[in-house]
């Protein structure tokens, strides 16, 4: 399920996130494995690199977290301007990925707690078709 997510993630298709977002709403796993989805997605971006991840952010990310309203507009807002100083940083690139890291810990943490229970399953028939 998580997989899928991602996929409609890497997609960026906000037609997409439209039809999929009632349904990840609805169902009681749904906005965790987004967040899960989120998280791992926008990691191993940063693992390969840094570079234009607020870009990524902006334009696959933002689409999943407005339409299934997982975080505040100001949050979404505040995380990508986070990720982009970062991005900007004149330092090594272990360095960045330290703050990255603590970006999406603090930027998902309260999401996280108020998402409720782990362990979707049943998602994959939510997503619809590319």
């Amino acid at each position: 399920p998580v997989q899928n997510v991602r996929d409609l993630i890497e997609a960026g298709d906000t037609k997409r996130w439209a039809l999929a977002a009632p349904a990840i709403l609805s169902s009681p796993e749904g906005k965790d494995t987004l967040l899960d989805a989120v998280r791992q997605t926008l990691s191993e971006r940063a693992m390969k690199s840094t570079k234009e991840l607020s870009g990524f952010f902006n334009n696959n990310i933002r689409p999943a977290l407005e339409a299934t309203h997982l975080m505040s507009p100001q949050r979404i807002q505040q995380l990508e301007k986070q990720l982009g100083l970062i991005e900007n940083m004149k330092i090594p690139e272990e360095q960045k990925l330290g703050f990255i890291r603590r970006a999406l810990l603090q930027g998902f943490a309260g999401e996280a707690a108020s998402v409720g229970a782990r362990g979707a399953t049943g998602l994959v028939q939510l997503i619809p078709p590319s």
